[in-house]
């Protein structure tokens, strides 16, 4: 395997479902290590990479994509499917192969620890809830994840301060279920957005006081967040091209992240 960063550009990506692919121990449904046994003839056809489905643990409701923990690899996929997944990529590497699993960070199980809400965002210290804390919050981890290399899903975006929009016109509607439902159910559109990547620009942290994220993207934008407690002072040299948030006095309010120019 090379080393390059960008060896994704023109490599041969092969996915996939590990639940249906191969089933070495006969129980029904693939797994692991069926998927290990068969990397050899994968090897052989020139495939540079393996992109499998994901194999957290999960209640399994969303097909693996309602993740209840990123760290543990689910028992369906294996008997001791913790050391099958270090075997499946040890075997992989072995064979001048990387293993590339889909991540789903932006929603997960509500089994999991970090199981979040609009208003979970909006819990003060005594566990009360504040809608308008937790959508400002919201806002703020938006625009910290979409300022983040790479592009983005958003799903059912309220988890992160969006409205759903309920109203698209009928002529704009392209979820499958709208027509295979005769018109009758509106399908997804307008709570999936594809969301396209803000480029490749090399990403350098900054500087910043306690409870504040900030980092460049080359060339020329910035990202802050404030998670203190209290407001911080903004790059006196920046422009600001969008706010979670309102501004003042050139200081980033609590719960509030902003975009930049020239930073």
């Amino acid at each position: 395997m090379g080393d390059s960063a960008n060896w994704w550009r023109d490599a041969v990506v092969y996915e996939v479902c590990v639940r249906s692919f191969a089933d070495a121990d006969g129980d029904g449904t693939g797994d692991l290590a069926g998927l290990r046994s068969r990397l050899g003839y994968l090897a052989e056809l020139g495939v540079d990479a393996v992109w499998t489905t994901p194999w957290y643990r999960s209640p399994m409701v969303d097909g693996g994509y309602d993740v209840e923990d990123h760290r543990s690899v689910d028992p369906l996929f294996g008997t001791d499917a913790d050391a099958d997944a270090v075997a499946l990529v040890t075997e992989a590497h072995r064979l001048g192969l990387r293993v590339l699993v889909d991540v789903v960070p932006n929603h997960t199980s509500d089994r999991h620890r970090w199981f979040r809400h609009v208003t979970r965002f909006g819990r003060d210290d005594a566990g009360e809830l504040d809608l308008a804390l937790g959508t400002r919050r919201a806002r703020a981890a938006l625009l910290l994840m979409l300022a983040l290399p790479g592009g983005a899903y958003l799903y059912q975006g309220e988890e992160l301060g969006l409205a759903e929009v309920e109203d698209l016109p009928e002529a704009v509607l392209a979820d499958p279920t709208w027509e295979r439902s005769g018109h009758t159910r509106r399908g997804r559109d307008g709570c999936r957005v594809p969301l396209p990547a803000l480029g490749d620009g090399t990403m350098t942290w900054s500087p910043a006081p306690a409870g504040v994220l900030s980092f460049t993207r080359e060339p020329g934008f910035g990202c802050v967040v404030n998670l203190a407690a209290g407001s911080c002072e903004l790059p006196g040299d920046a422009r600001v091209l969008l706010a979670s948030g309102p501004l003042g006095g050139g200081r980033l309010p609590p719960d509030t992240a902003v975009w930049l120019a020239g930073s």
